[in-house]
């Protein structure tokens, strides 16, 4: 099985993200939600992968590698919109393959399911969207890449009902970490030890003894957890952030070497050092006090 992962953008201004964030390298839960595709896909059985990255990212591309630290071979391709040689060489690999996916690196469905089912298409999320995820025979990936099978059709002919992981919005984020908590993807194991039933504590991860932390919940690598913090459910505390003292988490995600000052109340929000999106108010804001909010 091959499959082909077409990579968004940074997003513009009009974003809820605002400008210049890259949502297939924003983490949901304990890693970006491009390496919970990487692992999906090579659990699935995909051994030839292509991506279509873009522009050069950087940090994209040391994340996705050659593909051995997944099992598999990557092609990455570059510029601002498929090539003829990146459709040429999908069609060489499609000639001896048994499936065909294409997906976005900034979502993924239940994909393990919709592939044991035989499902040709991952269609719609709950809110009634359609996905950008197809699945497809080898022959029908070559009809598709030949322009013959368009990817509208597919979608509309057997459209599939499933759970998805998202970051393409800040509400969207906090849901699929709502989701990956609560296990609905119970495929994607978590990094770390579960410390009591639906709280997850990483490597190097300090909680005081007077914290009380509430389930489902992470806490990421080297986290640090102050006194009499709370950590309420389907919240996240990413690698190495820090929790001052007397401060409660709820619902939300504090981003990788973030520090939250103390005595505040953080709920259905993320922070990702000094900027704070609320889902509950659709804001995004920038902290200037870093009393309140910023980076280690």
């Amino acid at each position: 099985m091959i499959a082909l992962i077409q990579c968004p953008e940074l997003t513009g201004v009009e974003n809820a993200w605002g400008p210049g964030v890259d949502t297939c390298l924003l983490n949901v839960v304990d890693r970006p939600i491009l390496q919970h595709i990487l692992e999906t896909l090579s659990d699935c059985g995909v051994r030839k992968l292509h991506v279509h990255i873009g522009q050069g990212n950087q940090q994209r591309m040391d994340l996705l590698g050659d593909g051995s630290r997944w099992g598999m071979t990557i092609r990455m391709w570059f510029g601002p919109a498929p090539s003829e040689e990146m459709n040429a060489a999908i069609l060489d690999d499609l000639r001896e393959a048994r499936g065909f996916i294409v997906g976005s690196g900034d979502s993924l469905p239940q994909l393990a399911k919709l592939v044991e089912e035989n499902a040709r298409v991952a269609g719609s999320q709950e809110d009634g969207s359609v996905g950008d995820w197809i699945i497809l025979p080898g022959y029908s990936g070559i009809r598709w890449i030949n322009h013959q099978l368009p990817g509208e059709v597919a979608m509309i002919s057997t459209r599939k009902r499933t759970l998805w992981m998202d970051t393409r919005s800040p509400k969207a984020l906090l849901e699929s970490q709502r989701l990956l908590l609560e296990r609905k993807f119970s495929a994607v194991p978590l990094f770390g030890c579960e410390i009591k039933p639906g709280v997850w504590a990483a490597r190097g991860a300090k909680i005081d003894s007077s914290a009380v932390v509430e389930g489902p919940a992470y806490i990421g690598p080297f986290a640090i957890i102050g006194r009499d913090c709370n950590i309420l459910a389907c919240s996240v505390i990413g690698e190495g952030a820090v929790v001052e003292q007397g401060t409660s988490v709820e619902a939300s995600f504090v981003g990788k070497s973030t520090r939250v000052g103390k005595c505040l109340h953080v709920r259905d929000s993320l922070i990702l050092g000094n900027v704070f999106y609320s889902t509950r108010y659709a804001t995004c804001v920038t902290i200037s006090d870093s009393i309140l909010a910023g980076e280690i």
